[in-house]
Parts: C-alpha cells; sequence; structure tokens
C-alpha cells in the first residue's frame, strides 16, 4: 500500500484533500501534522457534511477533519482489529508506530480477506 495516498497534512485545502480521496478511490484520508504525526482522520462523509455546513471547496481541512479517530499501534495483536471492526461505524483503522507515525492502514476489506 502506497501510505503517501492516504495521507494529508492538516492545513491542506478540502479540494486538494478531494483529489487525494479520489485518487486513492477509498473514500477516506490520514490527517498528519508537519512532522508526519498522526492528528486525525477525514472521511469524504466529513467533506460532504462541511459543504452543508457552507464551507467551500479552499476552506482548510481544520474545519472538517475528525479529530477523535480510532486507531491501533503497530505492536498490538490483530484480533484488537477484529473486535474494533464490529463497531460497524469502523470502516478503516490507522495503524501507528509508538511516535504516533502512520505505517499503515487497515480496512474492513482487507480484514475480510484475512480471516
Amino acid at each position: 500500500m502506497q501510505l503517501d495516498l492516504f495521507m494529508i497534512v492538516e492545513h491542506e485545502t478540502i479540494i486538494k484533500a478531494l483529489t487525494k480521496i479520489d485518487q486513492n478511490r477509498k473514500g477516506f484520508l490520514v490527517v498528519v501534522d508537519p512532522n508526519q504525526i498522526v492528528v486525525g482522520t477525514l472521511t469524504d462523509g466529513d467533506i460532504r457534511r462541511a459543504f452543508i455546513a457552507g464551507h467551500p471547496v479552499h476552506a482548510l481541512i481544520t474545519e472538517c477533519f475528525n479529530r477523535s479517530y480510532t486507531k491501533i499501534a503497530e505492536d498490538e495483536d490483530i484480533s484488537i482489529s477484529v473486535e474494533l471492526f464490529k463497531n460497524g461505524k469502523i470502516k478503516f483503522l490507522p495503524i501507528l508506530d509508538r511516535q504516533g507515525r502512520l505505517t499503515n492502514i487497515i480496512t474492513r476489506n482487507n480484514l475480510q480477506t484475512l480471516l
């Protein structure tokens, strides 16, 4: 997986986020700070809600990304992912190293292929 397609820096615009989401074809991005530390997630649904609230395409994603997101550590057991995906709302999980940097992403579809 090419992680750059799934990452966006927190001070980018909504239009840039939409372009990346269109490129990765998964409907989400992981938001990072300038030091590549994960600070949240952004879905196409988050962007849709921002448009409904009146935000323009050139607004910053800081207006709409989710700072309260579910994640797992790279050294955690895969069974934790299984339990988290049982919650129907979770469609992807960022996997972070000890510094909080993105090392991988697991999606519900990926997990189904592992089981």
